[in-house]
């Protein structure tokens, strides 16, 4: 992952200058599917992406403390578990358009053999992406977790991403007016509001 996201960045460069597979991510030459470091990204993405639809589609039929006292699951922990796994469908629509733009939008898990696909364009994916962590926002998770759940979803990271997607999809011909102070008022609300802090010395 970090090749993918870092490489040929102010973050970092290759230091094996004679790898073909990381120079020609490094100077942005060679971006193809027979790369060993792009195929792993796209075949991660997408297994990832499959499971996070499988538990979103599946989560209707679980069955509930309403239904089975004894055995069912707590409603409000499934509604909290179903927000987290939106957000992580979100995170990998987010790479996903951030790297190829144009791909294949799966928003349902795979339950038979498909030889067919299309491209869809990178406005779907900031449309379901943005839609994605709105459910997460207007869901019961607490903007902080304690520290008990360090680890997991919360509101202030929902809203940081929603920040980061604003702030990039502003800078596409597709993107809104509004897209960037959207950014700002999101980044300034988990700066001011989540519980969460800056360090005061960056280093």
């Amino acid at each position: 992952y970090s090749v993918m996201s870092q490489l040929g960045t102010d973050i970092v460069t290759q230091n094996a200058v004679n790898a073909p597979s990381l120079a020609t991510l490094n100077k942005y030459t060679l971006y193809q599917s027979d790369n060993g470091f792009v195929y792993a990204q796209w075949t991660s993405l997408y297994a990832a992406l499959k499971n996070v639809n499988a538990a979103i589609d599946r989560s209707a039929a679980v069955v509930t403390k309403s239904q089975d006292p004894r055995d069912g699951m707590d409603e409000a922990i499934l509604a909290k578990r179903v927000a987290e796994v939106k957000f992580l469908r979100a995170l990998y629509l987010f790479d996903i358009v951030r790297n190829w733009g144009q791909a294949p939008l799966i928003l349902h898990e795979p339950t038979e053999v498909s030889t067919v696909s299309q491209l869809d364009s990178a406005d779907k994916f900031y449309e379901q992406i943005l839609a994605d962590l709105e459910d997460v926002m207007s869901s019961t998770l607490p903007m902080k977790q304690p520290a008990g759940e360090y680890g997991r979803v919360s509101k202030a990271a929902a809203r940081h991403l929603r920040s980061l997607v604003y702030l990039t999809r502003g800078y596409q011909s597709y993107g809104t007016a509004s897209d960037f102070t959207n950014a700002l008022a999101d980044a300034e609300d988990v700066i001011n509001n989540s519980g969460h802090e800056l360090l005061s010395d960056y280093a």
